[in-house]
């Protein structure tokens, strides 16, 4: 098999299977299964065409970008703007995640240390800004690494859960709850910045890089589904917000503990990574001084869960919602304006119409309009 297909693959299944992952059982328990069901493979279609979409336009655009950077090629310094905006939130929104991901681990395989329940999410947060600070960016090459454990702890689980599965679980529904999923799922799908790197690191043909992607979100939305549909299907009801320590009574000390401790890891490498490739944006891309960004980046997400924001739940469906309208209809638009300028595609697998488009757009932006109003009431 090709050697940049498998790389390729490989990267964005990693870019896409991530924090994410953790709350899609509890949003499938509280809506239901066969409404999680049927957001996977709506979402799915959309976020593998976007993805696609998003690969033309790197493919036929000179230079190495991003989505800003192809924002401003394309679309004027108004439209960068507003990715800039987008960029922000999805940075603070994924510190506030993994903060309050990690804390929930650290309770399930330590519950009784400390009497406030939020004591290890403020241990994590402050030896891990120090690592901010000082920028540890070898921790990068540990995210690889951490991610296949974590992957292999996941099947592990899977593997466990499906001979204690009860049937009964995947049958219950609750219509008050059915936009719940939506933007946890979103935003576990999506894996758009591993997509200029992907370009880079395929030398081989454009069709390779076209495949590779087809097969990245193929794998990484069935790994998902598979995840939510095993716990929930393992532990109902009682699935917990985490999606881990619900599972306890049902597989025992040591898989619980061990996919905690995965995760944790896992979590605090993608902590330092964001956090330390967010404060050098502050720094390079909007000049901002160094002791501010340090401040910024550390401070700003312990200060929103102080003032409130205890669910991380809440943070995947918010981001998940809003980010997907802003950065998938930028995506689109894109697309269309490369075409628009006589770019030749010509190894999509299927015709992306106008039409189609404008669907995704509206999709998108009512999601997050209704995301927004609901995080508003």
């Amino acid at each position: 098999m090709n050697k940049d297909f498998i790389k390729a693959t490989s990267s964005l299944v990693g870019a896409i299977v991530g924090a994410g992952i953790f709350g899609v059982p509890f949003v499938m328990a509280q809506a239901g299964f066969f409404v999680g069901f049927a957001y996977f493979a709506a979402l799915g279609v959309i976020m593998l065409v976007l993805h696609l979409m998003y690969g033309e336009v790197v493919e036929h655009t000179e230079g190495q970008h991003r989505l800003m950077g192809y924002s401003k090629i394309y679309l004027g310094s108004k439209a960068s703007k507003l990715v800039s905006v987008s960029v922000v939130i999805s940075m603070f929104g994924s510190l506030i995640v993994y903060i309050l991901l990690a804390s929930d681990f650290f309770n399930t395989i330590l519950p009784d240390v400390f009497s406030y329940d939020f004591a290890w999410g403020f241990l994590f947060w402050g030896i891990l800004g120090i690592g901010i600070i000082k920028g540890l960016k070898t921790i990068a090459k540990m995210e690889v690494f951490m991610m296949a454990l974590l992957m292999l702890v996941m099947f592990a689980i899977v593997l466990k859960g499906i001979p204690v599965i009860n049937m009964q679980n995947y049958f219950t529904l609750d219509w008050s709850r059915a936009f719940l999923p939506y933007g946890v799922i979103l935003f576990s799908l999506g894996g758009f910045a591993a997509i200029p790197e992907m370009r880079a690191s395929i030398k081989s043909d454009s069709l390779t890089f076209r495949k590779s992607i087809v097969a990245g979100v193929i794998i990484s939305t069935v790994v998902t589904f598979l995840f939510g549909a095993v716990v929930l299907g393992v532990s109902g009801q009682t699935t917990s917000i985490d999606a881990i320590g619900g599972l306890l009574p049902y597989l025992g000390k040591i898989v619980v503990y061990l996919g905690s401790i995965f995760g944790i890891l896992a979590i605090a490498t993608s902590y330092l990574i964001i956090g330390v490739s967010f404060k050098e944006s502050f720094i390079y891309d909007w000049k901002v001084k160094k002791s501010i960004s340090n401040s910024l980046v550390i401070f700003v997400p312990m200060m929103a869960i102080m003032l409130g924001i205890k669910s991380f739940i809440i943070v995947l469906g918010f981001v998940g919602a809003v980010l997907g309208a802003v950065d998938g209809s930028v995506i689109a638009v894109l697309f269309l304006k490369a075409r628009s300028r006589g770019v030749s595609i010509p190894h999509l697998p299927v015709n992306f119409s106008k039409t189609l488009v404008v669907f995704i757009i509206s999709v998108l932006i009512a999601g997050g309009m209704y995301a927004t109003f609901n995080l508003l009431v």
